[in-house]
């Protein structure tokens, strides 16, 4: 009880001081106005000074509350009440004692019964004063006692009978008023409990409205603002209530949803399941369900509803609420997780997986079909158990390890008994893995069938071996010299051709067996031959009494270098004395060796083909679970199907470097020569081959190229720059660094590209660009099939230029290429800009003719990332020419190669028929030599696209040629 107590008497005090406020000002006009009036009484009897003091006091006193009245209003709550308090009855005080000194005055110079007359008029200005003060009492005594009872008490001590009965009487008044007043502060008190009560209540009364307008607006604002859909139906099925989340849902605004049935919205499957919820939530049971939600405009949201009933406070039932979640995310990803599974036992390598307890945690089918394993007895158990001794042998164990602890990938080969195929030799790749976030420590292992890589490899080495012996017996003319130009080897065809025995020559000095300008010439050859070039030139030996005159085409090459720094150079003569049947040989040969090219070509041109329609699908579906925005991949799965992508780029630059070669054999490369400025080629193909350095560690150099610029192919130049800056980071060491330099010298730029690798020795520099040579790199587990250096020579002889090679073993390389300079070209146009999205074009189809359903599933995936596009599939060419005729496309993708008949001919039909002949038709094919790109042009296709599709040339293509179709109208 005690905190309302003291509620009430703050709030008392409180009361009392805006009484004080506001009673102050009339009061102290009283008090002014009754000292005046007692002031005139008094004027016969007082002298006039104590007057003026009197007065003066008193307007002292009076100004004082005034001063104390104004300061309260101002300073307000900031001091407290009791000081206030304090301070307003010090004033009274003050004003009493001011009357006080008139009364004394009064006593002092007035007689008995003018004195009596003044304590009247001073008794009712001090019961003036209580009544007024009456709800603070102490104010009204603080003033009345000191100024009436010392003259009181005066009087009933000196005056006479009649004065003392006016003063006794006085003295009864001022007590009964201090009853009266007593009693008034009471009912004060009562009143002011009685307003706090109120208060009180009232404060209550609001507080639980905003406490419920709070609780109500706090509820509006989850159903406004959650993601979930919240529906409310009444008992007959009709829509009371629903938030916006539900409205997105649905596809309508509110207004059309409210009052409506909620089967009005669904049919099909999705109503009778909606039925048959509906008729549960009548029995009173809640449940969840998933069903599937086909908005207005066709799209489908697939949702869970989590169901519940709605009570009144009777216990009838009065409706349903239902808490819809949209769930096609996670739909979508199970689906992707699936298709993922599916990519991963597609691969036709064994695949697996192995935990940081080196135990199985993933198989794929190749594996288990090679081990002749099934995968629910693999997962979870160790690979040392699973596999034995016999396929896990230490060097597994070993490499395992190492993987786990350096966190750098492995490499092992190794030879083991397959199930149905006998003895195989496997490389097998352990690739670590580590994801910090989730803790997941673990290996993928890639296994390899390398056997008939072997088998083919052992077939070169063979055919290397026979062709030595070819050249040992080699039936013409021969002659070795070192470096000082004495003959170290001569045959006797050769020697006989001199007219002197071998065995006079072998050791003497050219110029001594020689004539000056025959000599001069072989010296000069000799050294060109020493920087790496095959000479050849024609020599005539006169006829002898013995032998007709010779005519001999001779070829100078340099020999390795040897350890002790010598080198010999080699000189091959051929008779072609009998010029006529050496030509007639040589067309011959010339015809076997272009049908043989032609043969290759079309060799090459339908292997290119078999291999790009798989690797369609490989390099499209990877580049799609790469960049999926909606459901991206971990960062494991990131990681797999980047190497999945880098092994699909690597097949495909092979495929192109075997075509490309097979087309500068064949005299068919052409090569559009401009000004190539090297400093953004450059920095760009430092950009290009940085992701091959970052494994190894090697450091990229900022290109040193200046501004030069050069005259060649921009995309080949390129090509030989990706080429020999590869080729730097991959025989590089770990750690190792690679520079990219240009400078001029002369009329040539000289682009170098240096390596910090193990370097080549001399005797093998000159094999370096022939054909399917690697120097041995082929046992070093290196990528690559020594096609690169070679295609990179003959381009570079294309464009006009040379290249060349300088290495020590032991510290690095330094691979050359010389063009001819050119001025830097004009700055040219802005490039394009990236087309827009289709928001701007209205719903557009798109029919594609493809009679491969793995194409077909690749293309709708593709062009599932363009929200504007309906894409219809026909597997058969007549399908396709049907669906274009009875519903025109705005776009027609067409592949070439279609059984029955092909691109070529749909085309002709379709640009024969009124109805199609203005649809634009973009060629899709693994068809991918130039021969094959410009026909479909010339043949009237809008683009060619080769495979494997690439996504973003995909998607910009359809995006370009839906604009042109709708701005043709």
């Amino acid at each position: 009880m005690q905190a309302p107590v003291a509620g009430l008497e703050a709030e008392l005090d409180a009361a009392r001081l805006r009484l004080h406020h506001d009673a102050t000002p009339s009061s102290a006009a009283a008090a002014a106005l009754a000292g005046l009036v007692l002031a005139m009484l008094l004027r016969p009897a007082v002298p006039a000074d104590v007057l003026v003091g009197w007065l003066c006091a008193l307007a002292a006193a009076l100004l004082l509350r005034l001063l104390v009245r104004r300061a309260h209003g101002l300073a307000g709550d900031a001091v407290p009440a009791s000081t206030w308090m304090f301070r307003y009855r010090a004033g009274f005080l003050i004003h009493g004692l001011v009357w006080l000194m008139l009364g004394l005055v009064a006593a002092e110079h007035l007689d008995t019964s003018q004195a009596g007359l003044v304590m009247i008029v001073f008794a009712a200005m001090c019961g003036g004063a209580l009544v007024t003060a009456a709800f603070d009492p102490w104010a009204g005594a603080l003033f009345a006692l000191p100024s009436l009872a010392p003259v009181v008490l005066r009087l009933l001590a000196v005056g006479g009978q009649q004065v003392q009965g006016t003063a006794a009487a006085i003295a009864i008044f001022m007590v009964v008023m201090l009853i009266v007043v007593g009693r008034q502060k009471r009912t004060v008190f009562d009143m002011v409990r009685a307003q706090l009560a109120e208060r009180t209540r009232a404060s209550d009364a609001e507080q639980a409205r905003r406490e419920l307008a709070d609780q109500t607006e706090l509820q509006q604002q989850l159903l406004r603002t959650t993601s979930q859909g919240y529906w409310f139906i009444d008992t007959e099925g009709r829509t009371t209530d629903l938030n916006a989340a539900m409205c997105a849902l649905l596809g309508h605004p509110r207004e059309a949803v409210i009052g409506r049935a909620a089967l009005d919205f669904f049919d099909g499957e999705g109503r009778a399941v909606l039925e048959r919820e509906l008729e549960r939530r009548r029995s009173g049971a809640a449940g969840a369900y998933e069903i599937d939600i086909v908005r207005p405009d066709g799209s489908r949201a697939h949702c869970l509803n989590n169901a519940t009933p709605l009570f009144g406070s009777d216990g009838r039932r009065v409706g349903s609420v239902g808490l819809w979640t949209d769930i096609t995310a996670q739909k979508l990803a199970e689906q992707w997780l699936r298709t993922h599974e599916w990519l991963v036992n597609a691969v036709t390598d064994p695949v697996s997986v192995i935990g940081g307890d080196r135990a199985y945690l993933m198989v794929n089918d190749a594996w288990c079909k090679a081990t002749g394993l099934a995968r629910e007895a693999v997962i979870g158990r160790p690979v040392s158990q699973v596999l034995g001794p016999g396929r896990f042998n230490p060097e597994h164990a070993r490499a395992l390890d190492e993987c786990f602890a350096t966190r750098i990938e492995q490499r092992v080969l190794s030879r083991v008994h397959m199930q149905g195929r006998g003895e195989r030799l496997l490389e097998s790749i352990y690739y670590p893995h580590l994801d910090v976030a989730s803790g997941v420590n673990c290996v993928g292992a890639l296994s390899r069938d390398i056997t008939a890589e072997e088998r083919a490899m052992q077939l070169l080495q063979a055919s290397e071996a026979e062709q030595r012996a070819l050249l040992e017996a080699f039936p013409g003319f021969i002659a070795a010299v070192d470096r000082e130009h004495r003959y170290t080897y001569v045959n006797s065809r050769l020697a006989a051709a001199f007219g002197r025995p071998a065995q006079d020559i072998v050791g003497r000095h050219a110029h001594e067996v020689l004539d000056a300008p025959t000599y001069a010439a072989i010296a000069a050859e000799i050294e060109r031959a020493r920087l790496g070039e095959t000479v050849r030139s024609e020599r005539t030996y006169p006829a002898a009494a013995d032998r007709p005159q010779i005519d001999l085409e001779v070829s100078h090459v340099a020999g390795p270098l040897a350890a002790d720094g010598n080198q010999r150079f080699y000189a091959f003569g051929v008779d072609i004395t009998s010029r006529n049947q050496a030509l007639a040989a040589l067309t011959a040969a010339r015809d076997e060796a272009e049908r043989a090219n032609r043969t290759k070509s079309q060799f090459l041109a339908q292997m290119s083909h078999e291999l790009r329609t798989p690797m369609n699908a490989i390099v499209g579906f990877g580049q799609l679970l790469e960049n999926d925005p909606q459901q991206p991949l971990a960062a494991h799965q990131r990681r797999y199907v980047q190497e999945v992508l880098r092994a699909a780029s690597h097949l495909l630059g092979l495929m192109n470097e075997l075509l490309d070669l097979g087309r500068i054999e064949a005299g068919h490369l052409t090569v559009d020569v401009l000004s190539v400025p090297l400093a953004g080629l450059a920095d760009e193909c430092l950009a290009l081959v940085r992701p091959l350095a970052l494994p190894r560690r090697v450091m990229l150099h900022p290109a040193a190229v200046g501004d030069l610029a050069v005259a060649a192919d921009p995309t080949r130049l390129r090509q030989v720059l990706l080429n020999l800056l590869g080729n730097a980071v991959k025989y590089n060491r770990v750690g190792g660094e690679v520079r990219l330099v240009a400078r001029r010298e002369g009329a040539e730029v000289q682009l170098s590209v240096h390596d910090t690798g193990p370097g080549i020795a001399a005797r093998d520099l000159g094999r370096l660009f022939q054909p399917f040579e690697r120097i041995g790199a082929e046992h070093s587990g290196i990528e690559g099939a020594g096609i690169g250096l070679a295609l990179s020579q003959r381009l570079v002889h294309a464009m006009g230029g040379r290249i060349g090679v300088n290495s020590e073993p032991g510290r690095g390389s330094m691979f050359w290429v010389a063009l001819p300079v050119a001025e830097l070209p004009l700055p040219g146009a802005v490039p394009a800009a990236v087309l827009p999205p289709l928001d701007g074009v209205a719903r557009s189809s798109v029919l594609y003719i493809e009679d491969n359903p793995v194409n077909v599933a690749l293309m709708e995936a593709m062009l599932a990332r363009l929200p504007g596009v309906a894409l219809r599939c026909a597997p058969l060419p007549l399908d396709g020419l049907r669906m274009a005729a009875e519903s025109p496309p705005a776009l027609i993708l067409l592949d070439i190669q279609m059984p029955g008949m092909d691109g070529f001919e749909v085309l002709a039909r379709l640009r024969s028929r009124r109805a199609t002949a203005h649809i634009p038709v973009v060629a899709v094919s693994a068809n991918a030599l130039p021969g094959d790109v410009e026909a479909a042009m010339k043949a009237g296709f809008s683009a060619y696209l080769t495979k494997p599709l690439g996504l973003d040339e995909l998607l910009l293509t359809v995006q370009r040629m839906l604009r042109e179709s709708a701005a043709r109208g």
